[in-house]
Order: C-alpha cells, then structure tokens, then sequence
C-alpha cells in the first residue's frame, strides 16, 4: 500500500480522509474488501468509532443479505406456481385426449377444464360459412360459438391476424355476451388462441376468460397456453371427422 502511493504521490493525512468518509460514507459502506477489513477487525474501542462504524458496515450487508432472500423467495414461489401450472396444463390435455365423443370433449371444456387451470370459462369459436353442414352444427351448450366468415376478425377488433405465436393475452373492459354468455360481464381479461387443423381449413379460436384483470397479461409467457392450443385443435378436429 505504502509502495503504491509512494509511486502516486504523498499519503493523503488522516484529516483528508476523515473529511472525504464524512462526505461520503457510502465509499466505504460500498466497499466489500473494507467492510470486511472492518469487521474482522479488533482494534482499538477509543470512543467507540470503530465499533460504531462497524456494526453499521454490519447492518447494511445484513439489508443487502436481506434484499437476495427476498429476491430468492419470489424467484421459487415462480417456479412453483410455473411447474404447478405446467402439471395441471398436461393433466387437462391427458383428459381432453381420453374423451370419446364431441359432447364429452366439449363438457370437458365447460366445466372440468376451466376448474383445473384456474380460469372461469373457456369458448371456442368457430367459422362456418352458411349452408355448410358440420357436426359442431348438431353440438349444443355453451362451449362452442358457431358465427359466419369474418366474425373471427372484427371479434379481434380489425386485426388481420393474431402473433406468431398464435397466442393474444389482453385486457378487455367485459367480455362478449354473444361469446361468453351470462359470464361475459364479469369477464375482464381474455386468451385468445389460434386453433390449427390438418385437414379442416375452418378459421376457429379458442378463448379463455377471466374476472381476473390482470390474468392474462400481456406480458406473460405463451407456451403452455401455445401447447394446450394444440391438444384442443387437434382434439376438436378429431370429432369433426
């Protein structure tokens, strides 16, 4: 050390460094060698400074400590909630694909499904040109909304066509009593996915709502919802052979 500033110049005197910790204390609270030169230390208690100063090195690396549990706690409770989602998510799919027929698949979807992934009601929406005949045509209750070409547009509000992903997650002031039915008032946020098909060329969504705002946040990951997308196409297509 003595060396160093033998090369850099004069030793600053004990008055100019009492002078610049004064005017900033954080240089050496911010210091992990010096904090912990500081409480390794067992010099002098003259007047108590150095014990003073260290028990407050102390209690700011114990805030900082403190800080990282907190940070590390958030960070597991995440990874819980995402791996006990993704378990429900691949339980709802292992049910939709043991269903036997389209009432079944579609009872499923009303009420067993939407229970298991915490949302209130799931809806699909299907376009099918007037005159077409289509088994979804002979299904009743409330889970699947037959509507005309075009419906599918103006229903994401003029927008050609939905992410890459296939997946929009948005708030919405209430839901649509023509999708949603009675729930439609209470819903405040919605999932809206692009079903796929192999053979059929129908335009279809899938929707699920919620009186939750903040539920489907438009910050939020799309993979699960991305993969169980899919099983429902694939699932719903099934029956529309």
């Amino acid at each position: 050390m003595t060396e160093a500033y033998d090369k850099a110049g004069p030793l600053p005197s004990p008055e100019s460094v009492r002078a610049a910790i004064l005017d900033n204390p954080d240089i050496v609270l911010s210091d992990e060698r010096v904090v912990q030169a500081l409480a390794d230390s067992e010099g002098k208690k003259s007047e108590g400074n150095l014990i003073d100063l260290r028990g407050v090195a102390l209690r700011k690396q114990g805030f900082r400590l403190e800080e990282l549990e907190a940070t590390h706690r958030v960070f597991i409770a995440a990874a819980r909630a995402n791996s006990k989602m993704m378990e429900r998510t691949h339980q709802a799919v292992i049910e939709l694909m043991r269903c036997a027929s389209a009432k079944e698949f579609l009872d499923k979807l009303d009420e067993f499904i939407p229970r298991r992934l915490g949302i209130d009601c799931i809806r699909l929406v299907v376009e099918i040109p007037p005159g077409l005949k289509s088994p979804l045509r002979r299904v009743g209750g409330n889970t699947v909304v037959i509507c005309p070409p075009g419906s599918i547009r103006n229903y994401l509000q003029g927008q050609n066509s939905l992410p890459e992903s296939g997946v929009l997650l948005r708030p919405i002031p209430r839901g649509d009593t023509e999708v949603y039915g009675a729930v439609g008032p209470r819903v405040q946020s919605e999932a809206v996915v692009r079903l796929r098909f192999k053979r059929h060329h129908f335009n279809a969504l899938m929707l699920a709502g919620s009186t939750d705002a903040e539920q489907f946040d438009p910050e939020m990951e799309t993979t699960l919802l991305e993969f169980f997308g899919k099983a429902v196409g694939c699932t719903l297509e099934r029956f529309l052979a």
